[in-house]
């Protein structure tokens, strides 16, 4: 199973960007929790409740932070079947 994704991130000031603008690094607060590293426990890991106790602390979005307060507490992984082929 692959992890790809788009890149992640946060705009800290609203304003305009052109083609050859610069991006750059502020700060990377949690440098052990990548992005990689996260989905690596959301979907290859999904009850690993010692990691997942490690990113609830994480300030993670919102939907993330239930998502890994779901699975703490009913201790199963959410049923993707719908979302990844569509309903049957």
């Amino acid at each position: 199973q692959q992890l790809l994704t788009g890149w992640y991130m946060r705009v800290l000031q609203e304003g305009w960007m052109r083609c050859g603008d610069s991006l750059v690094l502020v700060a990377r607060p949690h440098a052990d929790w990548s992005l990689y590293r996260l989905l690596q426990v959301l979907y290859q890991q999904p009850l690993n409740y010692e990691l997942l106790l490690k990113m609830q602390a994480l300030p993670l979005t919102a939907s993330w932070q239930r998502l890994i307060a779901k699975r703490l507490q009913d201790q199963s992984v959410e049923d993707w079947q719908a979302r990844l082929i569509g309903s049957v």
